[in-house]
């Protein structure tokens, strides 16, 4: 940018005068201005006291303009957002094992619907991750000829579907309001909170490589008792349930996404 030449009079008639100024953007480079002072109608005192107001001006100004060069430079530095690799990334491992979910107390279609939309949601944050669905818990350790998913039983595992790291995931509900009203199965509608944690274990000794634990309160459809089970077996899961299992997933998969800051 340039800024046209402009005069001031001064004292006495004396004229000063800026040349244009330019800075070249975005490089911050300065051309200064040049400050020429009309001395002609001045007595020699009142000479020497105004030639050093040309430098004086010309500091100013370069003091002004770096100000402003600083202020554009910081502005758009921190409007920049950089991108943040996820926390859990599951490409550095050739193959991932999903074991279906479990829920505590309880019977029905819900653990198997939360699984499914996890696995979902691992291919939609980091598509091409290879995932091994492994089925039931239950089923594999009596396979493995395991009582729980120990060092040992995941070794089998790694040996027989040639998995390195192992999701397993565990669901609870409580606090289910109005209970009177599910006591007639199917109910036509009642609030559950659930509690979803998933754990990733490496196959080879057996340690967590990262956990995650969601909690969500949602009103959901066709739940019934069968003593003190809580029996989710509704004709339709996904509309019955979608909604609260989209909120536990979304919540305790966020790790897997790459985000902005």
């Amino acid at each position: 940018m340039t800024s046209h030449a402009h005069s001031r009079k001064l004292l006495l008639g004396q004229t000063i005068v800026l040349q244009p100024l330019t800075v070249l953007w975005p490089t911050g480079m300065l051309f200064a201005p040049k400050c020429d002072i009309d001395l002609r109608w001045m007595s020699g005192r009142e000479a020497n006291s105004v030639r050093p107001l040309g430098r004086e001006i010309r500091m100013k100004i370069n003091s002004l303009v770096y100000t402003i060069l600083l202020t554009a430079v910081a502005t758009t530095a921190c409007s920049k957002r950089v991108l943040v690799p996820p926390r859990l990334d599951l490409h550095p491992y050739p193959a991932v094992g999903l074991v279906t979910f479990t829920m505590e107390d309880s019977k029905g279609d819900l653990e198997r619907l939360a699984t499914d939309r996890f696995l979902a949601e691992i291919h939609n944050a980091q598509p091409g991750t290879p995932v091994v669905e492994l089925g039931d818990y239950d089923q594999l350790l009596e396979e493995c000829g395991r009582d729980k998913l120990d060092r040992e039983a995941l070794q089998i595992l790694a040996n027989e579907y040639g998995v390195s790291t192992v999701f397993v995931g565990h669901m609870t509900a409580s606090d289910i309001s109005p209970r009177a009203s599910i006591s007639q199965f199917p109910s036509v509608g009642a609030t559950v909170s659930v509690q979803l944690t998933v754990r990733m274990l490496e196959t080879e000794v057996g340690a967590t490589l990262w956990t995650n634990t969601a909690k969500a309160t949602e009103s959901v459809g066709e739940l019934g008792l069968s003593g003190s089970r809580i029996v989710f077996a509704a004709q339709d899961p996904k509309e019955a349930y979608g909604d609260l299992v989209n909120h536990l997933i979304a919540r305790v998969a966020a790790d897997m996404y790459a985000t902005y800051r």
